[in-house]
């Protein structure tokens, strides 16, 4: 991985690391490979304790009654992303609900926990003291034969797991604080949002105009532009109302023809339909052989 040292997220994580271990603060500074590829090791392994303890945190919860976040991943994985999950209330009520459950409930969501975890081969510290805990709540039931009739030592035993959980996601750092963190994710929603999104007008426009950018021809071959894009270049040269006679007149004329064949009339009413579907004409009352432009203009 390849790191910029004029970057300013970059910068950040020289002086976070420059408190905490000036050595490697130092390598980095240097462009020392081996110090960067450990940090990113290091983040990936972060993130992988992250990602496993919400999918545990997900089994735990999920379907608890009267919490609409529990029931959205998406939304409970940003507040993992984020590190806000010991100080969200609605995750601190969903395991005090399922502290709450029912013996049955309790133990076969705590086995689904465990699964989630049984096949992770990781070296993650954190992980593994997860699933120790985790196993170590199933085998004291099993050891103590915990049932509906035994309420006190199941809500005893219900009550020691959520606080140890609880617990456990304090320790959690903050993706935000992990070196090199941007190299896996970022936090500019609207930059992605853009190019997840697009802005579309912007986009057609720039199709109809410049169509050899999308299909890849040279740009000084007119005869492979498509009719619409033809079409859309000389609707710029009429005004608010197009008349369709001279609109076909026009056309026919920049393709350097003096007769208009049927041919040509099937061209360019395919090519006016398409305008009119991209929300570009439309037919008006005012006169019935013209067209009205549609305000889309000012891209």
């Amino acid at each position: 991985a390849v790191v910029s040292t004029q970057s300013g997220h970059y910068g950040r994580d020289i002086e976070r690391l420059i408190v905490s271990d000036k050595a490697t603060a130092l390598k980095l500074l240097e462009g020392d490979g081996d110090s960067i590829a450990n940090l990113f090791m290091e983040c990936k392994s972060n993130y992988e304790t992250l990602y496993h303890t919400y999918c545990v945190i997900h089994k735990l919860v999920k379907g608890i009654p009267g919490n609409s976040l529990v029931s959205k991943p998406l939304e409970l994985f940003s507040l993992f992303l984020r590190g806000e999950t010991s100080s969200v209330p609605e995750i601190r009520t969903a395991l005090k609900c399922f502290g709450m459950l029912s013996c049955d409930e309790f133990w076969s969501r705590l086995q689904d926990a465990y699964y989630v975890l049984e096949p992770v081969e990781s070296k993650s510290p954190k992980l593994q003291l997860l699933a120790k805990v985790i196993k170590m709540q199933i085998d004291k039931l099993i050891s103590e034969e915990v049932t509906e009739t035994t309420k006190d030592v199941l809500k005893n035993a219900q009550s020691t797991f959520v606080s140890r959980i609880d617990n456990f996601l304090s320790t959690l750092s903050c993706p935000g604080a992990w070196p090199l963190n941007e190299l896996l994710w970022f936090t500019d929603h609207t930059a992605f949002q853009t190019l997840l999104v697009g802005k579309v007008r912007a986009a057609i426009h720039r199709g109809l105009s410049k169509p050899h950018v999308y299909l890849q021809y040279p740009a000084e071959d007119d005869s492979l532009i498509p009719n619409v894009c033809h079409l859309y270049r000389l609707y710029h040269e009429h005004g608010k109302l197009i008349s369709l006679h001279d609109w076909i007149k026009s056309y026919v004329t920049s393709l350097g023809k003096k007769k208009v064949t049927q041919l040509d009339h099937a061209r360019f009413f395919q090519a006016a339909s398409e305008l009119h579907f991209l929300g570009y004409i439309k037919p008006t009352r005012r006169k019935t052989d013209h067209f009205a432009k549609m305000s889309l203009l000012g891209y």
